[in-house]
């Protein structure tokens, strides 16, 4: 009925037996056990989320530390950039080396002999390293004025169409002398022996 509860066994030993009787009953059709039920409450353990709450830090700067191995080239040979190490600065004073295949490296061309800038970047960042490009095979002359400049005398002067990647270069260095050889034959004198072949 609503509002009112009826709690068995309240009246007499009757009521209580017939409550130990069933029971009982219950513990034998049951699992033979006759425990009371665990009705402590039950705690479900959950993997809460990992906030990083760090702020991120951002790329401020990049620097060619160490330049590629190789930074003479011959004309017509493609750019090599084994060996470089780039260096990447951060914000927050941190500093880490860029993968190579990260890097985009332009301004390069061996078409022409010279000095090339190449310029590598990463992040928005750039930086540059310096190579030179040669003619292996530069064209020789031997020439006495050279841009309106006489070569010296007792010299050679030999202008070069390129040298160490440099255009039109002039090299001037003293001229070679031959030891004149006399062949006359041996003049026999009381006392000396003139031997042909003798330098004068």
């Amino acid at each position: 009925m609503e509002g009112r509860v009826k709690r068995m066994g309240n009246k007499g030993s009757a009521g209580f037996w017939w409550c130990a009787a069933a029971f009982a009953l219950l513990c034998v059709m049951g699992t033979g056990s006759c425990a009371a039920p665990d009705t402590s409450p039950v705690t479900e353990v959950v993997d809460a989320p990992v906030i990083d709450n760090a702020p991120a830090k951002t790329l401020s700067g990049i620097a060619v530390t160490t330049p590629p191995s190789k930074t003479w080239y011959n004309l017509g040979e493609s750019l090599s950039t084994a060996g470089m190490v780039v260096t990447a600065a951060y914000d927050d004073g941190s500093t880490g080396v860029i993968p190579t295949e990260d890097i985009t490296a332009t301004g390069f061309s061996s078409s022409t002999i010279g000095s090339k800038t190449v310029e590598v970047s990463y992040g928005g960042q750039t930086a540059a390293f310096i190579v030179t490009v040669i003619d292996p095979n530069p064209t020789i002359t031997t020439v006495t004025l050279w841009k309106g400049l006489t070569a010296p005398t007792a010299t050679t002067a030999r202008q070069y169409s390129s040298y160490q990647g440099k255009p039109d270069v002039l090299h001037i260095a003293p001229a070679r002398y031959r030891r004149r050889v006399c062949l006359e034959r041996p003049v026999i004198q009381p006392g000396r022996v003139r031997r042909a072949g003798n330098n004068y």
